[in-house]
């Protein structure tokens, strides 16, 4: 979709392209690898992309949302739990648990994620990440602490590998 509109885009020097990735594009939760991973891709295609068509004034905003009341946390994840059972059980148990706990309780409202897009795609400068749902905004931060706190930790190692 991207491809066929960026000429357009390119020509009239401006626009604004959304893409759906997750909290889970910023940190990866076991049991949902796969899913993770391609939520990766968005986030790393969108970064790279938001920087080379910055100067056509084209906007890209990643939306990561958190949970919303869907069937993410019901049917749709039969398959997955199926798969696990086999050889990860400790992993498949809270997969399972998970969808317990959270299908039909999502925190967060598809209509309200509805009125927070249309929202963003009005602003003038709008953000290039944006999480979706208090659980989305809290996970979120959390990763961004433990992050800092690793590259902290390591720094020293991360920084002698420069020629003397």
């Amino acid at each position: 979709m991207t491809r066929a509109v960026l000429p357009t885009m390119r020509k009239q020097r401006s626009g604004h392209i959304i893409n759906l990735s997750s909290y889970a594009g910023y940190m990866a939760t076991p049991g949902f690898s796969f899913y993770a991973a391609s939520k990766f891709a968005v986030e790393g295609y969108s970064e790279a992309l938001a920087k080379e068509v910055k100067e056509f004034n084209i906007r890209v905003t990643i939306i990561e949302p958190g949970g919303f009341r869907s069937d993410f946390a019901g049917p749709s994840l039969a398959t997955e739990k199926g798969e696990l059972v086999k050889e990860y059980t400790e992993v498949a148990a809270k997969v399972e648990g998970y969808s317990a706990a959270r299908h039909g309780k999502q925190p967060n409202d598809p209509e309200k994620f509805g009125l927070a897009l249309c929202r963003v795609v009005a602003e003038s400068d709008p953000p290039l990440r944006l999480p979706l749902g208090e659980d989305a905004l809290s996970a979120i931060r959390e990763e961004t602490r433990q992050v800092a706190a690793e590259l902290e930790r390591w720094a020293v190692l991360s920084a002698s590998t420069r020629f003397d």
